[in-house]
């Protein structure tokens, strides 16, 4: 998906959210401020996809004021808050894989614009009860998984609590005799998951295999690693988790299928989707890019 204005317009929100970091330091807070929008401004450009703008402000601002990993500490608040969540939500084991994937996608609530302390209102146990794919091709995937010959699977992960949410999913692929690695971002890119936050954390504990993509939002054949890329070429899935890897991996033509598995938060991924805001989403992508009917 191409960058829009909107798009930029939602990313400015980023500058501030930042700035606010920095109240220690009034100076280096006021050249964020000043220099952040003037900055996004002119690395704009609509050939490229929303990922690749957000990831050069952030790397930027990081410039600005000496740090790369911008979201370090809301992130290990963001775990700790997602840990005790999913403890409520999982209180008993989960068997089907439906439920493990909108357990997964319940997850994609979190967002780096969202306050911490509001994710108990934002997910609630009760709401697997009633919950629905806006586009749902659980089906389609359940039948890739049983005619897999290769027997594997990759999970690109998103925001760093949202990894919780991942595990039942993980669990499941397991049980199925799918061998399956969990890519978490090579480095940092807002509040997503990266290698540091999982030896943080131990989240390490609940994942067989977790390995680093070896880049940035943006996965590309030609940027990940050597050993993730061998991973990726010869996987048989590919379940992509939020926006901004819907948003890289629908530019390119993958020889692998992908199921995208997100929350729509904004209107360009609505309208795309066709589908209304915050509907959640299980939309099977077939090898090529190419929408099976």
């Amino acid at each position: 998906m191409k960058l829009q204005k909107e798009c930029a317009t939602c990313l400015s929100r980023v500058i501030p959210q930042i700035a606010e970091t920095l109240k220690d330091k009034p100076r280096l807070r006021q050249t964020v401020l000043q220099q952040g929008p003037a900055f996004l401004r002119g690395a704009y450009r609509e050939d490229v996809c929303p990922p690749w703008l957000a990831e050069r402000v952030q790397r930027y601002i990081g410039g600005l004021i000496g740090r790369e990993d911008l979201y370090k500490a809301y992130k290990k608040r963001e775990m700790r808050e997602a840990r005790q969540i999913m403890q409520s939500l999982c209180g008993q084991p989960t068997q089907d894989l439906r439920t493990c994937l909108q357990i997964a996608a319940l997850g994609n609530n979190l967002d780096f614009f969202r306050d911490v302390s509001a994710l108990r209102q934002t997910v609630d146990p009760a709401d697997l009860a009633t919950m629905r794919f806006e586009i749902d091709d659980v089906d389609r995937l359940r039948e890739r998984l049983g005619r897999l010959q290769n027997r594997s699977a990759v999970i690109l992960a998103d925001n760093a609590g949202e990894a919780f949410f991942d595990v039942p999913l993980v669990h499941w692929l397991q049980g199925a005799n799918i061998r399956t690695v969990y890519g978490v971002k090579g480095r940092p890119f807002l509040n997503d998951i990266t290698m540091a936050d999982v030896f943080n954390d131990d989240f390490k504990n609940h994942m067989p295999r977790i390995m680093s993509t070896g880049c940035g939002p943006i996965i590309d054949l030609g940027d990940v690693s050597a050993s993730f890329g061998r991973e990726l070429e010869h996987c048989g899935i590919l379940i992509a988790k939020g926006q901004a890897n819907y948003e890289c991996l629908t530019e390119q033509r993958l020889n692998v299928p992908v199921l995208f598995l997100l929350m729509a938060k904004c209107g360009p991924i609505s309208r795309v989707l066709k589908v209304p805001q915050q509907s959640y989403i299980a939309y099977y992508w077939p090898p090529h890019g190419v929408r099976e009917a």
